[in-house]
């Protein structure tokens, strides 16, 4: 296959990928599982030195038992911004605490819990 044609190839398979993805976004977690989020800024300049590229927030997550993940471009790291991102992608978890709750864990006078 010649070089061009292989290129030409890998381009056409990325794009293929990336449409797939964006299709349908991987809702990860669930009962019983722990998913890990995290952001980050993502930047092309380095060493303070050469071209000043825009910043670009990026907020990822990993769960920890099936390995599932998801990234997303995100306008900036606020509350507004990030929770209906997190509400997308990941899956809620709803569960309540007996009503004898402080009778098994009477060390804990208060239980919290939050859902997503």
């Amino acid at each position: 296959m010649p070089p061009r044609q292989t290129v030409t190839w890998n381009r056409l398979m990325r794009e293929v990928a990336a449409e797939s993805i964006n299709r349908k976004p991987c809702v990860i977690g669930g009962e019983r599982l722990t998913v890990e989020l995290d952001e980050s800024l993502f930047s092309k300049r380095k060493g303070n030195s050469g071209r000043v590229y825009p910043q670009q927030w990026v907020l990822g997550g990993v769960c920890r038992e099936t390995g599932e993940c998801f990234l997303v471009q995100v306008a900036d790291r606020s509350s507004k911004t990030l929770i209906p991102v997190v509400k997308e992608y990941v899956r809620p978890v709803l569960r309540s605490l007996p009503m004898n709750a402080e009778r098994i864990a009477p060390s804990k006078r208060k239980a919290t819990q939050t859902c997503v």
